[in-house]
């Protein structure tokens, strides 16, 4: 057997770790023969990974590990899917390298970042029709960089980073039809629409618990009431062959728990399924990984194979071409600039022959702004553009999707939010912005994300009444 040495060995053991909020859960599994994995350990950290300082969130990421005489270094990141932004989107029949340039499209249409500013990971599946479809997500990509850090202060080298997908609670991967999956955890929902090996929804839950003695609990109205919104947001098609679900629930939530659920599902017309076990989507993801070496969704920037490293040796040694190239360069400077000189010369003469109209205009122009006081050359939409984007979160909590500026200096702005405190905190923020006045939030719905739309008046200082007044008073 020829051994390939551009290929990289199968990773046979990995940390998983899952972040949820501050709370963070990691497991070590092993691959000999059979995969095992380890005991889980669980720390609710002092400081958030996403805005505190990538140094102290690792220090203490890393005494957490040596704590639980944890070793292993190559690791796998489950991220909340409430993190990424989702879409669905329907693929033409195209090749490999046209379908990701169509997908980059698309998620320039959805999501309201630059694509520059997003790291993009996609899962196509399929439904009973005969057109194909792709989930797109993206993760900001300041986000992953801060978890880069903070992984590589505490000594730990990524491997993957992904979702926390319930896939371990779906049994047959390959079938077209769709069906929907609760994963009920301790704190959390995740909730989704598998499609044969790929999902056409996914979202985590958080606020559909109330606070209990031991363990929070359920709140069954809530939940449904999600799943009734997912279900609304549906293609009709998918919608109508959508018809099984199954909960997966921790062994502590017993099956009185489950029951008024289960029941609600059944009025919506599901044929339900409870699964009770000590399962998590951190287990299914490592499992995926070390069986597939790959993830189903995956954000971490694409590394250098070591046939691309060869690669750029070898171009290094086209230098000595380089610089011979640079003489031939300068001599092309030099008659650029030669041109650039007549042509400047030309225009001149131009010039010259149109200076005294010139002066007349400037001249004309000037008497306009002179009689015209509130006569305004400033970018105005500039001014208020930015205005706003000051009002809005650095960490990207919230999005605008619309902008607006109509008449009487009325702006309107729509987009969504990660929960209303943030939304609340924005208008507050605008209210305290000198030129902008009479703040109104004209809705809200949702709530993770919530959808809202505002408007206000832009009133610089009060500019245009002063010029107002005074030419009336003249």
């Amino acid at each position: 057997m020829i051994l390939n040495p551009l290929k990289p060995k199968p990773i046979q053991s990995l940390l998983g770790l899952a972040l949820y909020g501050r709370r963070l859960t990691a497991a070590v599994s092993r691959r000999n023969g059979e995969l095992r994995i380890g005991p889980r350990a669980s720390i609710t950290l002092s400081r958030d990974t996403l805005t505190n300082d990538p140094e102290l969130v690792a220090q203490e990421i890393r005494s957490f590990l040596d704590q639980h005489e944890i070793r292993e270094s190559r690791c796998l990141i489950c991220l909340p899917s409430n993190l990424a932004m989702a879409a669905s989107v329907d693929i033409p029949d195209l090749s490999d390298d046209d379908l990701q340039s169509y997908l980059e499209i698309q998620a320039e249409a959805e999501f309201p970042f630059a694509l520059e500013d997003l790291n993009l990971a996609s899962v196509a599946y399929t439904t009973s029709g005969p057109s194909r479809h792709a989930m797109l997500a993206a993760v900001p990509k300041t986000y992953v960089i801060r978890i880069q850090q903070i992984l590589q202060h505490a000594g730990l080298r990524p491997l993957s980073l992904t979702l926390s997908l319930p896939e371990s609670c779906h049994r047959d991967t390959q079938s077209s039809t769709p069906h929907l999956l609760l994963d009920v955890q301790q704190d959390h929902v995740g909730l989704s629409v598998r499609c044969g090996n790929g999902f056409s929804v996914i979202r985590s839950l958080d606020e559909v618990f109330e606070p209990g003695e031991n363990y929070p609990s359920l709140d069954c109205d809530v939940l449904t009431r999600e799943i009734k919104i997912t279900l609304g947001q549906l293609p009709n098609q998918l919608r109508k062959n959508l018809s099984t679900a199954t909960i997966c629930h921790q062994p502590h939530l017993s099956g009185d728990v489950m029951k008024p659920l289960e029941g609600e599902l059944k009025q919506l017309g599901f044929r339900t399924e409870l699964r009770s076990g000590d399962h998590t989507a951190l287990d299914a993801a490592v499992t995926n990984f070390l069986r597939d070496q790959k993830s189903t969704l995956e954000f971490l920037p694409p590394k250098k194979t070591q046939l691309q490293i060869f690669a750029e040796r070898v171009s290094s040694r086209r230098n000595a071409w380089i610089s011979a190239s640079v003489g031939s360069l300068t001599v092309l400077t030099a008659a650029i600039f030669y041109f650039q000189g007549y042509q400047l010369k030309s225009l001149e003469r131009e010039w010259n022959g149109m200076a005294d109209k010139v002066t007349e205009l400037e001249t004309l122009q000037n008497k306009i702004r002179q009689f015209r006081p509130w006569y305004d050359n400033s970018a105005q939409s500039l001014q208020i553009a930015k205005q706003l984007a000051a009002a809005f979160p650095k960490e990207g909590s919230i999005w605008a999707k619309s902008f607006e500026i109509k008449e009487n200096n009325t702006v309107f702005c729509s987009g969504s939010a990660r929960n209303y405190q943030d939304l609340i905190a924005v208008t507050d923020r605008l209210r305290a912005i000198e030129d902008i006045s009479d703040v109104t939030l004209q809705q809200s719905h949702g709530e993770a994300p919530v959808q809202f739309a505002f408007k206000f008046v832009w009133n610089p200082g009060g500019r245009r009444w002063i010029h107002k007044t005074v030419r009336n008073s003249s």
